[in-house]
């Protein structure tokens, strides 16, 4: 299963025609099966949006979307295979302390998860977390889906906060009791880059219970100018 995530930088109606060309080419070229986009605004046609907003929509709400690589052009996943998943509150998270409880809504107001429903052997969540810190979210959503999430699973997206992060905070402030050194799968270089202020950061990367984890492989492309003119973000590949 040959798997792509991309986060494509508010991808809509107003999008310069050859930039949605490139993206969609850039994407066909690595042979997915599967591929995922965050950042698609509601006004998008192809791929057609998936709009999993907590609050009132608007034009300009971001959406996910999704392609099946199985036919030529690719074609927007079935809807049967694809729905909102909610993060259930565990007993785990809540010994955290985070503000904001054991509502979900309240440390991710803007987006919901989408669940790609048995896609090469997995369940898939994906997740465009909140910009600045992805932290509290993120963290509830693993420990939903590490407690009680019976299926095996790979969750994946731009989650806004840096694997070595998470890994720090929660060793040294957080009592969250699940092995998240043991799920994490990223690529190990930044995804997303910001070239005003040279801070590149590895926002997007995965999390996965497989218990073969050793036969998962991600990796990133490579940025370049050209890349830049399409997105901040580059896109993730995972194999398994």
């Amino acid at each position: 299963m040959k798997f792509i995530f991309w986060n494509v930088e508010r991808l809509g109606a107003a999008t310069d025609a050859t930039i949605k060309d490139s993206i969609l080419d850039v994407t066909k070229e690595h042979r997915p099966d599967v591929a995922a986009f965050c950042e698609l605004t509601s006004k998008n046609v192809y791929p057609k949006p998936i709009n999993y907003s907590h609050r009132q929509n608007k034009d300009q709400q971001l959406c996910y979307g999704v392609l099946d690589y199985s036919t030529d052009p690719p074609t927007d996943l079935k809807a049967d295979k694809i729905e909102e998943y909610l993060p259930q509150s565990t007993d785990n998270f809540e010994k955290a302390g985070f503000k904001g409880g054991n509502n979900f809504h309240a440390h991710s107001p803007l987006r919901g998860v989408a669940c790609l429903k048995d896609l090469g052997g997995l369940d898939i969540f994906v997740f465009h977390a909140p910009g600045g810190d992805g932290l509290a979210s993120v963290l509830f959503l693993l420990c939903s889906l590490h407690v009680t999430y019976r299926k095996p699973w790979l969750l994946v997206g731009d989650l806004n906060v840096e694997p070595k992060e998470i890994t720090e905070l929660v060793q040294k402030y957080y009592a969250i009791d699940i092995p998240i050194d043991d799920l994490i799968v990223n690529p190990g270089q930044p995804t997303r880059f910001n070239w005003k202020t040279g801070k590149h950061k590895e926002y997007d990367y995965a999390f996965t219970n497989m218990k073969k984890r050793t036969e998962f492989r991600i990796g990133a492309l490579r940025q370049t100018r050209l890349m830049a003119e399409y997105s901040d973000h580059v896109p993730i590949i995972l194999h398994w």
